[in-house]
């Protein structure tokens, strides 16, 4: 299914639908018992969207069940039309399932990958050591020319998967920016009788039986006990070689882990080098507005004492639905070496 999400009066229901839905959520109070919300006008909008969206997507992979069983070539390759391979007989249940499964795609990882090349490209604007870091690791994998077709030729190869695999400094900034801001969260309802328990930092045991627990990855992933006195800054280093292994698993989480991983992480993570692969050598992202450079009279970027540039705001996220750059992480997008 073509969404055709850039293409103004063409978009598509499930497009449409999905971002009045999502708009709607944004509007949620947090904290209020979902009594006191249930019939307000604003609930009743998301249930009807949810409902809209449900029928849409039922209708599509009905479609797509019926090219499989006929050996229609037209048949989607998408990961819920290849799901349903071998499945004779689509009940009710299946098509529940599997809307189920499109609508956590579409809300969770809509936008995900897209947050943490934002976050990549503002803390390598920020961090230059980190910057020629990672240009020095490209220059050597795919050579000095940085254009992005020269990249991308070479990703469209035999060898793709090798030279991918020769990116230890790509993927240390991918873990550090997820690390430092993680898009999403998710979350786990204890049964009921199963006396699941929490032991708190001072010792004192809460049973949490059929309450919803939400690990929270933004503080576990900043804890000084984890990460030292360089929790808060942008070190990719810390991902590599003797000092990585020394991390333990459950403190990098921003998919989560264990069964509630995001089903797209090993995807965005590869969509995300890619992208840095091909266009961090050639474009420069210069922050405008909220968390932009501080420049001396000269007009050039200042260095703290940790060799990073100095801004002049803080940038953080804020909760819609995922966790996204306050101000969508306005910035200006120049050839590098070109003003």
């Amino acid at each position: 299914m073509d969404l055709n999400a850039q293409i103004d009066g063409k978009q598509s229901d499930v497009l449409l639908t999905y971002r009045a839905l999502s708009q709607a959520f944004n509007k949620r109070v947090p904290g209020k018992h979902w009594l006191r919300t249930y019939f307000t006008e604003n609930e009743r909008t998301i249930r009807r969207l949810d409902k809209k969206l449900d029928g849409i997507l039922k209708e599509e992979i009905a479609n797509q069940h019926k090219k499989l069983l006929a050996g229609d070539a037209t048949a989607s390759r998408s990961v819920a039309t290849l799901s349903l391979h071998g499945i004779n007989v689509l009940t009710p249940e299946i098509l529940q399932q599997t809307s189920d499964t499109l609508r956590g795609f579409l809300f969770a990882g809509h936008d995900t990958t897209s947050i943490l090349l934002q976050w990549c490209f503002y803390e390598l604007h920020r961090c230059p050591t980190s910057a020629q870091a990672l240009k020095d690791e490209l220059d050597e994998v795919f050579g000095a020319d940085p254009n992005p077709k020269s990249v991308m030729e070479q990703l469209s190869g035999p060898e793709a998967g090798k030279l991918l695999g020769r990116l230890p400094y790509t993927d240390a900034i991918i873990k550090e920016a997820l690390r430092l801001h993680p898009p999403g969260t998710t979350a786990r309802v204890a049964p009921r009788g199963s006396n699941t328990t929490l032991t708190l930092p001072n010792g004192q045991q809460l049973v949490v039986d059929d309450l919803c627990v939400t690990p929270r990855a933004y503080i576990i992933q900043r804890h000084p006990k984890l990460f030292g006195e360089t929790k808060d800054d942008f070190v990719p280093e810390r991902w590599l070689g003797e000092e990585g292994a020394k991390i333990p698993d459950s403190a990098f989480r921003p998919y989560e882990r264990g069964p509630r991983r995001c089903t797209g992480s090993e995807l965005a993570n590869l969509e995300v080098r890619i992208v840095l692969a091909c266009v961090a050598r050639y474009f420069e992202f210069v922050k405008v507005g909220q968390g932009e450079l501080d420049l001396d009279e000269k007009g050039l970027p200042v260095l703290d004492d940790k060799g990073v540039y100095k801004t002049k705001s803080t940038m953080f996220s804020t909760h819609l639905v995922t966790a996204k750059p306050v101000d969508g992480m306005k910035v200006k997008v120049q050839i590098k070496g070109q003003v």
